[in-house]
């Protein structure tokens, strides 16, 4: 399957959603199992290094996010975010090779010609460019010059070898008829700031139960886990996963003794580690 989308990428000169269409069009599945592609996997595979032969280990690093810190959120982990290190600090891994370097070069050549004549790079400018979804197929809209004036349109209105019924069917707009439309809209937001923290707080509440239900979801059992029971100590009841965790204590709690609460010092006194099965409740 990687060999077939270098090739059609790079000998075939088929553009992304090109290859896309093509894809399903011949039923071929994405890697987790999917019918449908999108155009972020398909990308990812014709940038891939990996598929030359080398992988690299410790490409990133975990730091503290810098943006969300002003919440006072609790967060069990701090540094929750990751950023690349210099390629010189990576660690190549020699892996099975499935395309040749070569052919890996002309797809990332192509990509950044792409990229320069992206509609990012256009010499006109659209105030809504990325901004404006579709309300029929939730793809964005373009900014597009035709006979003599400027329009937004669907992105899934564009062919790339699709059948004319899957295209998205929804009528251009001008730019001079919902820039105006959409400014007005901001400009009475920001003269009634009742409105805007009536949507700050209706935007906040919307957050806090999407995080709750995936709070919810965590701490929810598996099937799997309610089938088989749980092995705890018989001394101290600390699960295996929990006495890995505890093993990091070891050597520097007595030190802190004072901070270490009482049933961590249980898990670093337990000695024997006598698990016994114990059904959840």
């Amino acid at each position: 399957m990687v060999r077939e989308i270098y090739r059609l990428f790079v000998d075939e000169r088929l553009s992304l959603n090109a290859i896309i269409v093509e894809l399903e069009a011949r039923g071929i599945r994405s890697q987790s199992g999917r019918e449908r592609w999108s155009r972020s996997l398909v990308h990812s595979i014709v940038s891939r290094e990996t598929y030359t032969g080398t992988a690299y280990m410790f490409k990133h690093y975990a730091t503290e996010p810098q943006r969300g810190r002003e919440r006072g959120d609790y967060r069990r982990v701090r540094n929750s975010s990751r950023r690349q290190r210099q390629r010189e600090d990576w660690i190549p891994v020699r892996v099975p090779a499935i395309i040749p370097r070569e052919v890996w070069e002309r797809a990332g050549e192509r990509l950044a010609q792409n990229q320069r004549l992206a509609l990012r790079n256009t010499r006109r400018q659209y105030l809504l460019r990325g901004l404006v979804r579709c309300a029929a197929c939730g793809q964005s809209w373009r900014g597009q010059f035709n006979t003599g004036y400027l329009y937004y349109c669907c992105g899934g209105k564009r062919r790339d070898g699709r059948p004319k019924g899957e295209r998205c069917r929804a009528k251009a707009v001008r730019v001079d008829r919902l820039e105006p439309v959409v400014w007005d809209t901001v400009r009475g937001l920001l003269e009634s700031p009742e409105l805007l923290v009536a949507e700050y707080r209706k935007e906040f509440a919307h957050r806090q139960a999407a995080a709750e239900t995936v709070g919810k979801q965590r701490r929810k059992p598996s099937a799997g886990s309610r089938a088989w029971p749980t092995r705890r100590c018989a001394w101290c009841g600390c699960t295996g996963r929990e006495r890995s965790a505890a093993e990091s204590w070891k050597g520097s709690w007595r030190r802190y003794s004072v901070g270490v609460p009482s049933w961590k010092r249980n898990w670093l006194n337990c000695g024997g580690l006598i698990l016994v099965p114990v059904r959840r409740r």
